[in-house]
C-alpha cells in the first residue's frame, strides 16, 4: 500500500494492506477554494467589521464573548468543510476503485471491480472547466444503469489514465494467465501423446520377440510371406 503518511490517517482503513493504491482523487481544490471564501466573507468578515464598527450597535445586542462563541463556531463549519471536500474521493487500488462519499461520524463506501466498468465518461460544463483542468468523471457500470460520479475532479485526464492502466495490466495478466494454460494443456497432451507412442512401440516390440520365439518352435511354419 502506497499512501503517504497524511492519507494513511483517512483512507488506510478502507483499502486492503496487500492492496496496492494507484492514486487518491480528489474534487478540485477551487471547489473547496470557492466555498470558504463565500462563507469567510458572509460569516466572519462581515460580522466582524459590523461587530468592531458597533453597526447597528452590535456591541450592546450581543457581547463580545458570544460574537467570539460565533466566530469558533464558523470555523468549526469551515474544518468540517476542508474534511467533507478531501474525503469525497476515489481511491484507485489494484483490486478496486473505492468509492468514498464522507458525511459527518460515517462514510457511504462503494467498491468498483474494474471488470464490471463499461465506459468512462467526462463532462466539462464551461471553458473555466478547461482552464483550471476539472471535469466530472462518470463510471458507466455493466451490470446496472446507475453511475457513479466524482464531481469536479482535479486532472480528470490523469485519473482515466490510471484507470486505463490498472485495466490494461489486468488483461495482460489475465492473457498471460490464459497463455501459460493453454502451454501446459498442450505441454501435457503431448507428454501423453508421446507417452502412448512409446507404450505402443514397447508392446510391439513384445509382440515380436513372441512372435520369433513361436517360429523358433518344431514344427512351426512361417506364412507371413504367402
Amino acid at each position: 500500500m502506497a499512501l503517504s503518511y497524511f492519507d494513511e490517517l483517512f483512507f488506510a482503513k478502507y483499502v486492503k494492506i496487500d492492496d496496492e493504491v494507484v492514486e487518491v482523487c480528489h474534487k478540485h481544490p477551487i471547489w473547496i477554494i470557492d466555498d470558504i471564501l463565500i462563507w469567510m466573507f458572509f460569516w466572519v468578515i462581515l460580522p466582524s467589521f459590523f461587530y468592531y464598527n458597533n453597526s447597528f450597535d452590535l456591541k450592546n445586542l450581543v457581547e463580545f464573548i458570544y460574537f467570539e462563541w460565533f466566530i469558533v463556531f464558523i470555523y468549526l463549519i469551515l474544518m468540517y468543510k476542508i474534511f467533507d471536500w478531501y474525503n469525497d474521493s476515489w481511491i484507485i487500488t489494484s483490486t478496486w476503485i473505492i468509492d468514498l462519499d464522507w458525511q459527518f461520524f460515517k462514510a457511504n463506501i462503494v467498491y468498483i471491480d474494474f471488470s464490471d466498468i463499461k465506459w468512462i465518461e467526462l463532462k466539462q460544463s464551461s471553458m473555466w472547466d478547461w482552464l483550471l483542468d476539472k471535469a466530472n468523471i462518470i463510471i458507466h457500470l455493466e451490470w446496472e444503469s446507475s453511475n457513479f460520479i466524482l464531481e469536479d475532479a482535479k486532472s480528470p485526464k490523469n485519473i482515466v489514465w490510471f484507470i486505463q492502466e490498472v485495466i490494461e495490466e489486468k488483461q495482460k495478466a489475465a492473457e498471460e494467465e490464459d497463455k501459460d494454460s493453454f502451454e501446459f494443456l498442450i505441454n501435457t497432451l503431448k507428454k501423453v501423446v508421446k507417452d502412448h507412442l512409446v507404450e505402443g512401440k514397447e508392446k510391439i516390440e513384445d509382440n515380436k520377440v513372441e512372435i520369433e520365439k513361436v517360429l523358433n518352435k518344431k514344427w512351426t511354419v512361417d506364412l507371413r510371406d504367402i
